[in-house]
């Protein structure tokens, strides 16, 4: 399935690291359906086997699924004009501990065109808590594969 995963950056933090290792782990005739859009370039600290896009070509990706794992970055994907699948990993709660506007968490959260995705059943409590919506499943590991098998 056509996939493009939002990332800050290229460089180390645990989520790029499960990101990027699923990404290259997959199949070469599949990578070309796989891409990656970073937000703030830097260097790689590992080698990307995928297209790496610019914010600015979220606009033309299409039928396929758009993959974040932050509030700001979801909220910038459902402003596009995209018929792909939006998607919010929720890798950590650092989003709460965040100066960020209640409204926007609220809303982003709530956006009936947001599926959400969390990486621990310990973290749909506080979701609950804050007022928003179920997330569409749990998974403890990043897996585009599983990912795919849920929608």
């Amino acid at each position: 399935m056509k996939t493009n995963i939002c990332l800050y950056h290229t460089g180390y933090s645990q989520f790029n690291q499960e990101a990027i290792d699923c990404v290259n782990s997959m199949t070469p005739d599949r990578l070309d359906d796989i891409s990656i859009t970073c937000y703030n370039p830097s260097p790689d600290f590992i080698d990307i086997k995928c297209a790496v896009f610019a914010p600015s070509a979220l606009d033309s990706f299409t039928d396929g699924i758009i993959i974040t794992s932050s509030i700001g970055h979801a909220n910038d994907v459902l402003g596009c004009s995209t018929n792909a699948i939006k998607i919010l990993y929720l890798y950590d709660l650092s989003w709460m501990f965040k100066p960020l506007s209640y409204d926007l968490i609220y809303d982003t959260l709530n956006d009936e065109r947001l599926k959400i995705i969390l990486r621990s059943p310990t973290y749909e409590k506080s979701m609950l808590n804050v007022g928003c919506k179920r997330p569409m499943t749990i998974l403890e590991k990043f897996s585009l594969e599983e990912i795919w098998n849920s929608l």
